[in-house]
């Protein structure tokens, strides 16, 4: 990391780090940034552009991973140069797909330790789904129009990009912000508890290069006249929000910390306060997300790369990077609820590059399998990861065979929609969902099957066998309670 005297003093003056008060200066940066695109850049040349967002996003990395940057660097040139030599190809999605996991996890192999680290590797595994992402991009534009879906359509490149535009799309500072600021802020300087650890599940803000140029050229604007788009103030709303759900994980973190769950007092408690800590842990481990996401959207949209045309009122939407779906987050009411809701960028990411492209595979379990399994690659290799997606796959499908038993059996349903049942049956359905949001999250936070197998253990495994069972039994249940049809008579058959 690069040795900034300022920020040395400035970190011993507010009681931090270097390392978290720098990330977070990078992660505040990007308002400053973007106003002055906003209020210099817009309308000038495409050129100027590219080069302000490759400059300022290089700054952004050197000042926290120094040197380490060429890694990237070399990352950026590798995939152009794949797109120019080349073409839109399979052969070179593959290639991008090998290359740039391959660089990925050689990172993990050697830099990792046994705990978050925030190295060159935290913000380079976004910068891997977006190179994968552009290069795939470049191979749908060039397939005939018959052959493409409407995603297709919408985000392919009929044209090879620039180098200049490649790297301006690569390290633009609304996509390299996202990832390791959110390292330190539980430690900044709220709590005197340790810095929560960094998860980098789903962390990143992703956006195509076709979104990149559009803002480039001025389309994303809702301002029609040339004049520069009103976004001031719905990124400041955002970043207000956003500061909102940071400071309460910051406060709350103090009381509902990741080691808690690794030291003898907590495995001391009873069954019951063991889980309603989960509970309420997994929850709050989910605002230091939220708080990050909402602050490096508000710079987006403040650069109006955000833009996403009009409700029907005719007012402006500034979401076509939003994150989160908070309305819909806090009051969630399904594990489907959480995957449409939460972290919304990378569930399109690994839907529209990933899960699509298995379709030939023609099982939708195995694609989701394998899309799962490529996102705890993605991570790296901490049993952890795969850990928590399993539960994920577990939960999901668990969820579906519910629903499917309600579908063919009119007794379930109708029990499940008694006025009188109803009302426990969503309060029991609010609590189990909140119960498991935390449980999977365990493996995730913790890392080593030493440290989150233990805690599993302790909870009896409640979070596992329950479930596994149900769907095991789900095709047994079906037939048993599904309604037998009715043999016709025998006067019907005279007949």
């Amino acid at each position: 990391m690069a040795d900034l005297g300022l920020v040395k003093t400035l970190a011993g003056a507010l009681g931090t780090n270097e390392a978290s008060l720098t990330l977070i200066l990078g992660l505040l940066a990007g308002y400053p940034l973007a106003f002055f695109q906003r209020q210099f850049l817009f309308g000038k040349s495409a050129t100027l552009h590219h080069i302000y967002f490759t400059l300022t996003g290089l700054g952004i990395l050197y000042a926290n991973f120094g040197t380490d940057i060429i890694h990237h660097v070399i990352c950026v040139f590798t995939n152009y140069m794949l797109m120019r030599i080349i073409g839109p190809k399979l052969l070179s999605v593959q290639l991008a797909f090998v290359f740039n996991m391959a660089y990925l996890l050689a990172g993990y192999h050697f830099c990792a330790s046994n705990t978050y680290d925030v190295m060159w590797t935290t913000p380079h595994c976004v910068m891997t789904l977006r190179l994968i992402g552009l290069v795939t991009d470049h191979f749908d534009g060039g397939k005939d129009p018959a052959q493409q879906s409407a995603d297709q359509k919408k985000l392919g490149l009929t044209r090879l990009p620039s180098l200049l535009e490649v790297a301006g799309h690569s390290f633009h500072f609304g996509g390299v912000l996202v990832g390791p600021q959110m390292y330190s802020l539980a430690s900044f300087p709220y709590s005197s508890f340790p810095p929560a650890h960094l998860s980098l599940t789903l962390i990143f803000f992703q956006f195509p290069m076709r979104m990149y140029l559009d803002m480039i050229e001025g389309k994303l604007t809702d301002n029609t006249e040339g004049k520069r788009p009103a976004c001031v103030v719905p990124a400041l709303k955002r970043m207000a929000i956003g500061l909102g759900y940071t400071v309460a994980f910051a406060v709350l973190n103090g009381y509902y910390y990741d080691d808690y769950m690794t030291e003898p007092s907590f495995f001391e408690l009873p069954w019951l306060q063991k889980y309603i800590f989960v509970l309420i842990w997994g929850k709050v481990m989910l605002y230091k997300y939220v708080g990050c996401w909402l602050l490096a959207e508000g710079s987006c949209i403040l650069s109006s790369l955000t833009y996403n045309g009009r409700d029907e009122h005719g007012n402006p939407l500034w979401d076509s990077c939003k994150n989160i779906k908070l309305s819909k987050f806090e009051m969630v009411m399904s594990f489907q609820d959480v995957i449409d809701s939460f972290n919304i960028n990378t569930n399109k990411w690994a839907a529209h590059y990933v899960y699509k492209r298995l379709k030939f595979l023609n099982n939708r379990m195995l694609s989701q399998l394998f899309t799962l399994v490529f996102l705890a690659l993605w991570h790296g290799f901490h049993s952890g990861y795969y850990a928590c997606f399993f539960l994920e796959l577990v939960y999901v499908n668990a969820e579906k065979q519910a629903h499917d038993l309600m579908k063919v059996s009119p007794l379930v349903s109708s029990v499940v929609r008694h006025p009188v049942v109803r009302p426990f049956l969503l309060v029991a359905l609010k609590l189990v969902l909140l119960a498991h949001l935390g449980y999977p999250l365990t493996p995730f936070a913790l890392l080593k099957s030493a440290k989150w197998w233990q805690v599993h253990r302790s909870l009896y495994f409640t979070g596992h066998w329950p479930f596994l069972v149900f769907l095991a039994a789900a095709p047994f249940l079906k037939k048993l309670l599904k309604p037998r049809a009715s043999k016709p008579s025998k006067d019907t058959k005279s007949e």
